[in-house]
């Protein structure tokens, strides 16, 4: 089935008052997931613009460090103005993927491995990122969890930190939106329910 776009069922575009809050979006936009989700290369309804030259650039990183930047300021939320996360789908992924990243990059957090699914093994089945090989594989050595107290405490406190920042900017956007329904970090923080952090979990 081909997706929904707010523009091709005639619905109109929420129109942002707060500059702030255009600003925040505009920033989470411009990051990069990489590849084929590279905001840049995607138009506004989804169609990706071709490339002009002959060898496209490698995919740019995900820049984790970015995201905890634009994210730490508005730990609370202070617009006057719900979101329709319809509109907000790039950002939602950009944020979904730093907690998959953090998954992957410390294992530690976690004291049960990440849930099987089953239309796509170990990857979110309504996460865009499904598609991608960055989930981690049920024989990786990268997805053990921790087992004992020395592991859980080999996680950077930095990561921790920036784990609740993230959270909790979700917490506040899902509080202030509508169209809940496209949220599609679900499975992705039924796996940190598994962390050895009370906050984070």
């Amino acid at each position: 089935m081909a997706p929904i776009y707010a523009t091709t069922v005639g619905i109109t575009p929420q129109i942002i008052d707060d500059g702030r809050l255009k600003q925040l979006k505009s920033d989470l936009e411009a990051i990069a997931l990489g590849g084929k989700d590279d905001p840049k290369k995607v138009h506004a309804d989804g169609t990706h613009i071709p490339s002009s030259s002959a060898s496209p650039a490698p995919p740019a990183p995900l820049d984790v460090q970015r995201v905890i930047e634009i994210c730490e300021p508005w730990q609370t939320w202070p617009f006057d103005e719900q979101i329709d996360l319809q509109e907000w789908i790039h950002p939602l992924n950009v944020l979904d993927a730093c907690l998959v990243h953090f998954v992957q990059q410390h294992p530690n957090l976690l004291l049960i491995k990440p849930i099987r699914r089953k239309r796509d093994g170990l990857m979110p089945a309504s996460s865009t990122l499904a598609s991608s090989s960055s989930w981690p594989s049920s024989t990786s050595t990268q997805t053990k969890p921790a087992s004992s107290l020395d592991d859980v405490n080999t996680v950077p406190d930095d990561v921790r930190k920036s784990i609740i920042t993230i959270l909790r900017f979700l917490i506040n956007m899902l509080k202030n939106s509508s169209s809940k329904s496209v949220f599609n970090s679900v499975n992705e923080l039924v796996d940190l329910l598994a962390a050895a952090d009370d906050d984070v979990a």
